[in-house]
């Protein structure tokens, strides 16, 4: 009995013993393990912090059928032509003339960024004046401005230039320049706020921001035998994102009330052609008597 404890006794020790170098073989390297700790935790933070973060905007809007009697709806609503056909109604919400219509009523050709220390983030308010000065569809190539607000006033950098447009007093009107665009701080406070930030300002083609818009847009049927669409769009900014959502929706809506009246015309015209002849017709009758 005595023998059986003992030999117990000596294998925990041995046992122990194993334990004990095998983790006087791994702590020595204590540092490196605490050092490979640390550099992932710094890079999770960083990807964190630093990497875009994307917001989605969801709607829903009914496709209603106007044989059923149903009033005409609000602008929340779409309505249908004279038959329901949602896969339809989908392809016409995600064309590219639609989203091309979107993106010139909400000026989507200009867009600011913000130069980061790490990163460049799209934002939705440029806090100066800023008045675009051509047309969305005389932009027929990307470009790229560098805004510094600089102490004495703006330093403006076409593309990949290295000499600056300088305007001093924060105003671009009084002096003469090629930029498409006037710029000018509203106020002292705005100046400010902003002495020493770095924007840039992009000009893309209508074409170009109608093909972003439409790439962010989903669209999807509620259910089975539904007559809802579900309706998101995804980007960067959670107000930009809303914005454009609404207007897709204003402008389906408008595109819907547009063939119907495209309809109603075609329909009045050829009620009038047939008045006409069976007019004519009578009158024919009315002259053999």
């Amino acid at each position: 009995m005595n023998q059986g404890s003992n030999q117990m006794t000596k294998g925990k020790t041995e046992q122990g013993e194993l334990i004990k170098y095998e983790a006087k073989k791994y702590l020595r390297y204590w540092f490196w393990f605490l050092l490979s700790i640390f550099i992932a935790l710094a890079f999770a933070f960083l990807y964190l912090r630093y990497t875009p973060r994307l917001f989605t905007s969801n709607a829903k809007i009914q496709i209603l059928n106007k044989s059923k009697g149903i009033e005409l709806p609000s602008s929340a609503f779409i309505f249908n032509r004279s038959t329901i056909n949602l896969e339809n109604e989908i392809e016409i919400l995600k064309s590219l003339q639609i989203s091309e219509r979107v993106a010139d009523n909400l000026d989507l050709t200009m867009t600011f960024y913000e130069v980061g220390n790490v990163r460049t983030t799209e934002i939705n308010q440029f806090p100066f004046n800023l008045v675009k000065t051509v047309s969305n569809y005389s932009i027929y190539s990307h470009q790229s401005f560098k805004i510094v607000v600089a102490s004495e006033g703006f330093e403006i950098y076409k593309g990949s230039s290295e000499q600056p447009i300088l305007f001093p007093n924060f105003s671009s009107y009084k002096k003469n320049h090629d930029l498409p665009f006037e710029i000018q701080a509203s106020s002292l406070a705005s100046i400010k706020e902003n002495k020493g930030r770095t924007f840039i300002l992009k000009f893309t083609p209508v074409t170009d921001a109608a093909r972003r818009i439409k790439s962010g847009i989903g669209v999807s049927v509620l259910g089975k035998s539904s007559d809802l669409l579900t309706l998101s769009y995804t980007s960067e900014n959670i107000a930009k994102s809303e914005i454009i959502l609404n207007e897709l929706i204003d402008v389906f809506n408008l595109d819907g009330i547009k063939d119907r009246q495209e309809i109603s015309e075609r329909t009045i015209e050829f009620i009038d052609d047939r008045f006409a002849l069976l007019a004519g017709e009578l009158d024919s009758i009315e002259g053999g008597k």
